[in-house]
């Protein structure tokens, strides 16, 4: 995590962290927040910045959630499961995803075993290589998506070289990155 004075949407309990399933409902000293204003003569601290940005985030999450839903759009192949004519392996569709506000997006058609993020430091479990079934059985893809902290040792195009200096933000990204998982189950014979 960054280094940051403190968190401070959840410290000033807006409700809006309620709506989302945050914090528990009815919390005591919920706030509805709308907006942060500087004042004149005060110093700008990352805690009022931030708490202004995710007012602003978790708003728009909330509505693209509970107003458009959850699904692949119009027009979009977003994440469609299909054949990669390659044993042990399928291929990851290129597209737009919504899931409860978030928009993931996989910039190009990938196979299961050369995702992007495949190998993600601190990610668990790892991704296992799928191998061939000795019986009949299910298979359950499924996008695990997720939000990473990104700073300039991590991607040196944020360090500005005119000013050798590291900058004053950490980035959060990529959200817009997929994941995915193979599980098996065996075919039952008889129904439930």
């Amino acid at each position: 995590m960054g280094n940051y004075s403190r968190d401070s949407f959840l410290a000033t309990n807006n409700t809006l962290g309620e709506l989302l399933g945050l914090v528990a409902p009815g919390a005591p000293g919920a706030h509805n927040y709308v907006a942060v204003r500087l004042q004149q003569a005060v110093p700008l601290l990352d805690a009022d910045w931030n708490e202004e940005a995710d007012i602003r985030r978790r708003e728009l999450e909330l509505v693209l959630g509970r107003a458009i839903g959850n699904g692949v759009p119009e027009g979009s192949d977003g994440f469609r499961i299909a054949s990669a004519n390659l044993p042990n392996n399928f291929a990851i569709g290129a597209g737009v995803i919504f899931i409860n506000g978030w928009m993931v997006y996989n910039r190009s058609t990938v196979n299961y075993d050369n995702q992007p993020y495949r190998g993600s430091a601190g990610l668990a479990p790892p991704l296992p290589l799928l191998q061939s079934a000795t019986v009949a059985h299910v298979e359950l893809a499924y996008l695990d998506a997720w939000e990473a902290e990104v700073d300039s040792l991590s991607d040196g195009n944020m360090l500005d070289q005119r000013i050798g200096s590291r900058p004053a933000c950490v980035w959060s990204g990529p959200g817009s990155c997929g994941r995915w998982r193979s599980r098996r189950a065996p075919i039952r014979s008889t129904p439930r």
